[in-house]
């Protein structure tokens, strides 16, 4: 039989569909193509609701009086006040669900702002970098559910897959330039239905679990009563049993000193562990991020900026690229040899690992290098949501959903902070966008942070979290393509042919 919890939590699964159905027809009914620049002789020459024709771009000669730009965010439209309004309530969902929402918020931008996929991306970034430090201060004092104590950030699993990450997406920007927008659109489809059944599958699982505990436990509330029915007075117990106060003392004294410096010793030990894992101030390891992180952007604004004269695949851009793999294959084995000795200590002082924990094995290692290449590949190459990719696999390592989406986030202000300083300094932020989605963003936020608390509370149930991942990469599988076919069937029109491949070296880069 269903208890009421149950009935409510079915409940919401149903209304959270409900909402699915209701922000799919507004996309359906909205859908527009985004257009590049065109020349114009007034506003209605533009296709788009949202350009207009700048006149001071006149071309030189001929019969157009402008050029076709993006406007102002003043005077806002409906559609964009409904964009805002969509992100809000995407923001409270994904955050719910223990995400940053960038995955939502780009094709958000895209339908109901009128930006391109490079802008969308751009925007969603700086979103995250917001949304994640909002989710950091809010979530400062939680602690580890698992194991009661530490936080439910987990800097070991950030410090060893922000490297493989960086190779990832290094490698997946050049693929994202070469392969041609349908191969995209088709593999990213295909992503995206591959994780919704794996994330579908593992919250079904939870849930089960946590279905049958919910069962156990008045089960084994009876036999306890039922025991203490039967257990003898403490007058009546054997005399051979031992007050549990009462010391027993070795005969070798020596030996007793031995004891009780080791027993010592080793409660120091596991108290400093506690006192390691419960600061979100590991310093070791954030310094060698944020190094990380430093080299990297300088890295990347020299191959970026057109004016340190650095050609495109030239030798220096080539090695420039080359120093990045090169370094992040380096910092990646420094923060192995950390994890490691910090793995080794800890075994060697009696901890006791639990389900989440890095013992720093090959096969965990491994699987987390493999993860987190192919999460940061797919990322740029796809455009897929860390997030989408990242907590399903930090789930099936070990850590619970609380801890892998807070894990995730943080994994996310990293990798999203490098890039969007990256695109700011090349001056490719359109802000007034930008701000407006970000403070949208954030208040829903705020808004799922309670809401997902609140739900852990009342329903004693974390499996609603991965429900909830499952519905935004749903979100994301219907709008995505629903917002890149209109331009590909006009490809298809002009007579453009939709699976040739582009030459890295003279396309102009979006990042």
């Amino acid at each position: 039989m269903l208890n009421k919890l149950d009935i409510i939590y079915i409940m919401l699964t149903k209304q959270w569909t409900a909402i699915f159905l209701l922000l799919l027809s507004l996309p359906l009914l909205m859908a527009y193509e985004s257009h590049g620049k065109k020349y114009c002789n007034d506003d209605q020459t533009c296709e788009s609701m949202f350009q207009y024709c700048d006149t001071d771009q006149a071309p030189l000669g001929g019969e157009w009086q402008g050029v076709c730009e993006h406007k102002r965010l003043f005077p806002m439209l409906l559609i964009e006040f409904i964009g805002c309004f969509l992100i809000i309530i995407l923001a409270i969902i994904s955050n719910a669900a223990g995400t940053a929402g960038g995955g939502v918020v780009i094709p958000l931008v895209m339908i109901f702002f009128g930006w391109d996929t490079k802008m969308g991306i751009s925007i969603s970034n700086f979103t995250v970098i917001f949304t994640a430090i909002a989710r950091y201060l809010l979530e400062f004092n939680e602690t580890d559910k698992v194991k009661g104590y530490g936080t439910v950030i987990k800097y070991d699993y950030i410090l060893l897959t922000i490297p493989p990450l960086k190779v990832g997406s290094a490698i997946g920007a050049i693929v994202n330039q070469i392969i041609p927008e349908l191969v995209i659109v088709i593999v990213l489809v295909t992503l995206l239905v591959v994780m919704f059944g794996l994330t579908t599958h593992r919250a079904v699982i939870l849930f089960k679990g946590e279905t049958k505990k919910k069962v156990q436990i008045p089960k084994d509330e009876g036999r306890v009563e039922g025991s203490e029915k039967e257990t003898p007075k403490s007058n009546d117990l054997p005399e051979k049993i031992l007050d549990i106060n009462q010391t027993v003392m070795p005969k070798d004294q020596s030996q007793q000193i031995i004891v009780d410096y080791q027993a010592t010793t080793q409660n120091q030990a596991l108290a400093q562990i506690i006192k390691e894992d419960s600061t979100h101030w590991q310093w070791k390891k954030l310094i060698v991020i944020w190094i990380m992180m430093a080299q990297l952007f300088t890295i990347s604004i020299v191959r970026g900026n057109s004016h340190t004269g650095i050609e495109k695949c030239s030798s220096l851009d080539w090695g420039l690229f080359a120093l990045i793999l090169i370094n992040s294959v380096i910092l990646e084995i420094v923060a192995i040899i950390m994890i490691k000795k910090q793995s080794d200590r800890r075994r060697r002082q009696g901890y006791k690992f639990v389900h989440g924990d890095i013992q720093c094995t090959f096969p965990i290692i491994g699987r987390l290098l493999i993860a987190s290449l192919f999460a940061g590949f797919s990322s740029s190459a796809f455009g897929v949501g860390l997030a989408l990719i990242l907590t399903p696999i930090l789930m099936a390592l070990g850590l619970d959903p609380v801890a892998s989406a807070a894990t995730e986030i943080n994994q996310a202000f990293y990798s999203t902070l490098t890039s969007t300083m990256i695109v700011i300094v090349l001056n490719g932020m359109n802000f007034e966008y930008a701000i407006v989605s970000i403070l949208m963003a954030v208040i829903g936020a705020a808004i799922g942070i309670k809401v997902q608390s609140s739900m852990l509370k009342r329903l004693g149930r974390p499996s609603i979290m991965v429900f909830l991942l499952a519905f935004c990469i749903l979100f994301c599988l219907v709008l995505i393509p629903l917002n890149a076919l209109p331009k590909l069937i006009k490809l298809h029109e002009q007579g453009q042919p939709l699976f040739e491949t582009n030459d890295y070296c003279t396309t102009v880069s979006g990042h």
